[in-house]
């Protein structure tokens, strides 16, 4: 580990918990330190498109971006977020409750017909999850990581992983709801991470309450602070 990494680790382990997608992106080879000393971390992940953040205050915020340009942008603390929209010209996008799966086992979960969706189920895609545009989920698509529930030959769910690494993109169709197909989705993801010897998170919309609470239900824990997604007009 550099220098770099040796001081970014010591910042995120300060609460480890609000800090998995970070400390997740560079295990998982996802990103890198762009800027770290002993008030803050910097990371670049996504080929440079995302940007992730934790540090004491805003002025060590926009001394860490300097010279740094990111679409997507998630800070971990919730009190610099007016200060680095109006600095950088970003708007807010979302706030996020993280949840970390602590187990090395998956939740039990019934067997069911899940299969790797492709770049046919787009159009599906887009009819049933308006939170990402075409370009996102058909990239998604092509890196294989997306998968569908099927009940009788019909896509019942679907769940994925986020390019930075964060399960999500859950949905279940209105028909199908309260049968618990998100249970099953998310069990089977949890598991499928957990093989491949992934620390299994996901970020859920703080005023969520519906998801919320499937992630207690499974045993996930929820850190206590922010995530808080900052993103350039436009993208």
């Amino acid at each position: 580990m550099s220098p770099a990494g040796d001081r970014a680790l010591a910042w995120l382990s300060r609460d480890a918990l609000l800090h998995t997608d970070m400390t997740e992106a560079l295990r998982r080879g996802l990103g890198f330190v762009a800027a770290a000393d002993e008030k803050g971390v910097l990371l670049s992940v996504d080929e440079g498109y995302c940007g992730m953040l934790s540090c004491a205050d805003a002025e060590t915020a926009l001394r860490l971006l300097q010279g740094q340009d990111f679409p997507l942008l998630a800070i971990h603390q919730a009190g610099q977020e007016r200060a680095l929209c109006e600095a950088l010209g970003m708007e807010p996008w979302m706030r996020c409750r993280q949840a970390v799966y602590p187990g090395d086992t998956a939740p039990d979960f019934e067997s069911a017909d899940i299969r790797l969706l492709t770049e046919e189920h787009l159009d599906f895609l887009l009819a049933n999850y308006r939170q990402e545009d075409s370009e996102y989920l058909a990239w998604l698509l092509e890196r294989r990581a997306l998968f569908g529930l099927f009940r009788e030959a019909r896509l019942a769910g679907f769940i994925g992983k986020h390019a930075e690494g964060s399960m999500g993109l859950l949905e279940v169709l209105p028909e199908y709801r309260r049968q618990g197909v998100a249970r099953t989705l998310e069990s089977f993801l949890i598991d499928r991470e957990l093989e491949q010897g992934n620390l299994p998170y996901c970020q859920i919309f703080q005023d969520n309450a519906a998801s919320l609470a499937l992630q207690k239900k499974l045993g996930l824990h929820l850190a206590e602070g922010l995530v808080i997604w900052l993103r350039k007009p436009g993208k």
